[in-house]
C-alpha cells in the first residue's frame, strides 16, 4: 500500500510500514523513518503487514500498523521471528511521530533492532547541525565528503538543523552513520533497542518513539505546476564514460577504499562496486540512492588528486546472499536505472563504468547510448509538483536523454531544444528486449515539445 500524507505543511508518502520524503514544499527535510530489524548477518527483514490502518483528514494523519520480520520473509538466513505494532500521527502543526512496540515471538540472534531516520544527503549536506544527549549539547556539520569513521556521532536524543527538530524518547539513543559509504545517499540516525545482542530471549519487549517536529513557522510554498525540463548548459570536462557489460568478478565498496585511503593514492586508479540496496530493497531505494554516485567520486578525489575513476560492477544487488537472480536487472525498470546511473557517472566524471545486468532490457538502453561515449555532458533540469519526481533527464552533445523512474505513464513538457529537426528512439517494456527501434519523428514548437512516456521508458532525443 503506497499513499501520499500530509502533516500541515509537510507532506509524505506511505509505504512498506514507512514514512519516506517528509517535504515542506519541495525541500526534503528527512528522507525516510522505519523501524528496522536486521539479521545476525546484518540483512533488514522487510516487514510483513498484518493490519495498516490509515485514518486522514486534508492535513492530518494516524497509521495502525502491526507486523512480522521473520525468516524466509525476503529469502535471508534468520533464526527466529520479531513481532511488532506501530502507530504513525501527523498532526496539522507539522509534528510527526512514529511509535512501535515490539517483542522476539521466539528465540533469535540479531545485531540490531531500532527505528532509523534517514537525511538525504543532497539535503543536509553542509548544514550545520545541534544534538542533545547523555554526553551534554554539542554542534556539527553533515560533512560534503563521505565520512571513513562509519559512525560519526553517538549517544543523542535530539538533533536540530535547519527548522527541523528530530528526538527520541523510549529505548535507546541514536548513533548517526553516513550510509554512502555502502551506496545510500543518506546520512542514518540509528536508536538501538537496549536488548542482550545478539541473542535476542521471547517475549522481551521494548518501545520507542520517534518526534519530527518543525522549530518555526512554516512559509508559504509554491509549487511549479506540472512536469517541465529545461535543457541547460553543458559542463565543462564532463563526458559520457565508457559503456562495458558484464562481470569484473570484483565486489569492493567505497567503504574499503574510504578506509584504507593511503592504497587508494598509490593506485593506478580508484575503482568501486556500486548496489544501491545493501540495506533496504524497494523500488525507491534503488532511484533514491542514484545521485549518490557523484558523491562518492568527488570524495575518492579529495584523498586520491588525479587519479581515474572506475565503477567497476553495477546492478541493483549482490547475487549473494540475497535471492539470484534479481529480477529487475532485466526489467524495464532496470534499464531505466541503468540510465540514470550513466548521469551521474557522467557528472562525477567517471572514466569508465561496468554494468552487470545480464540480457534483457538493460543491455538494450546500453547498447543504444553506446555511440553517445565521450561526448559532453549538458544540464537538464527538473521542475514537478510530485512528491518524487517521476523524471530524470540530462543531455550528451546533442542529444537529450529522458528517463520515466515510474512504472506509469508521465506527461511533461521539454523546452530550450537546440533549433532544428529532431527524433526520438523510445525504449519501453512495450517493444522486445533485444531490439533497437527506428527514430521517429518528433514534433517540437519553438524549441519545445510535449512529452507522453510509457513505464519506465528511456527516450532518446536527437537532432537528424
Amino acid at each position: 500500500m503506497e499513499k501520499e500524507l500530509r502533516a500541515g505543511p509537510l507532506r509524505c508518502k506511505f509505504a512498506d510500514g514507512e514514512l519516506r520524503y517528509l517535504k515542506l514544499g519541495d525541500t526534503e527535510l528527512v528522507r525516510r523513518v522505519f523501524f528496522g530489524v536486521r539479521t545476525k548477518t546484518w540483512d533488514t527483514l522487510v516487514p510483513k503487514l498484518t493490519r495498516c490502518d490509515i485514518a486522514q483528514t486534508p492535513d492530518t494523519f494516524t497509521i495502525t500498523l502491526e507486523a512480522i520480520c521473520e525468516r524466509g520473509a525476503v529469502g535471508f538466513d534468520s533464526d527466529g521471528a520479531y513481532a511488532w505494532s506501530g502507530k504513525i500521527e501527523g498532526k496539522r502543526d507539522g509534528t510527526i511521530t512514529f511509535s512501535v512496540t515490539g517483542a522476539p515471538t521466539r528465540d533469535f540472534a540479531t545485531n540490531r533492532i531500532g527505528i532509523c531516520v534517514l537525511f538525504g544527503t543532497p539535503s543536509v549536506c553542509g548544514q550545520k547541525y545541534e544534538l542533545a544527549g547523555k554526553d551534554g549539547p554539542r554542534t556539527g556539520i553533515f560533512p560534503k565528503s563521505v565520512n571513513a569513521p562509519l559512525t560519526f556521532e553517538e549517544n543523542f536524543s535530539e538533533l536540530r538543523y535547519g527548522n527541523v527538530r528530530v528526538s527520541a524518547t523510549g529505548d535507546g539513543l541514536f548513533s548517526m552513520e553516513d550510509q554512502r559509504n555502502f551506496a545510500d545517499s543518506s546520512f542514518k540516525a540509528y536508536a538501538i533497542m537496549p536488548y542482550a545482542y545478539p541473542e535476542l530471549k521471547k517475549g522481551d519487549a521494548h518501545t520507542q518513539t520517534v518526534t519530527i517536529a518543525l522549530t518555526g513557522s512554516a512559509p508559504p510554498v509554491k509549487l511549479a505546476q506540472g512536469t517541465l525540463l529545461t535543457v541547460g548548459d553543458t559542463v565543462a570536462g564532463r563526458i559520457l564514460p565508457e559503456i562495458r557489460t558484464g562481470s569484473t568478478g570484483e565486489r569492493n565498496w567505497f567503504h574499503g577504499i574510504n578506509h584504507d585511503r593511503e592504497k587508494a593514492k598509490a593506485a593506478e586508479s580508484v575503482s568501486f562496486a556500486y548496489f544501491p540496496t545493501e540495506h533496504l530493497y524497494d523500488d525507491d531505494t534503488c532511484w533514491e540512492n542514484v545521485p549518490v554516485i557523484t558523491e562518492l567520486a568527488e570524495s575518492a578525489r579529495q584523498f586520491a588528486p588525479g587519479k581515474p575513476i572506475d565503477i567497476h560492477h553495477i546492478a541493483l544487488t549482490l547475487t549473494h546472499p540475497r535471492p539470484a537472480p534479481e529480477p529487475r536487472n532485466a526489467s524495464p525498470m532496470g534499464a531505466a536505472w541503468a540510465a540514470a546511473c550513466l548521469k551521474y557517472a557522467a557528472l562525477a566524471g567517471v572514466r569508465s563504468t561496468t554494468f552487470d545486468m545480464g540480457p534483457g532490457h538493460a543491455s538494450r538502453v546500453l547498447k543504444a547510448l553506446q555511440p553517445l561515449i565521450g561526448k559532453p555532458f549538458r544540464h537538464v533540469s527538473i521542475r514537478s509538483t510530485a512528491l518524487v519526481t517521476p523524471l530524470d533527464a540530462y543531455g550528451i552533445g546533442e542529444s537529450v536523454i529522458i528517463i520515466n523512474k515510474t512504472g506509469v505513464r508521465q506527461q511533461a513538457t521539454l523546452e530550450k531544444l537546440a533549433p532544428g529537426s529532431w527524433q526520438a528512439i523510445e525504449l519501453h517494456g512495450q517493444s522486445p528486449a533485444g531490439i533497437l527501434p527506428k527514430p521517429t519523428g518528433l514534433a517540437t514548437r519553438g524549441g519545445k515539445t510535449n512529452l507522453n512516456l510509457a513505464p519506465h521508458e528511456v527516450r532518446i532525443l536527437s537532432r537528424r
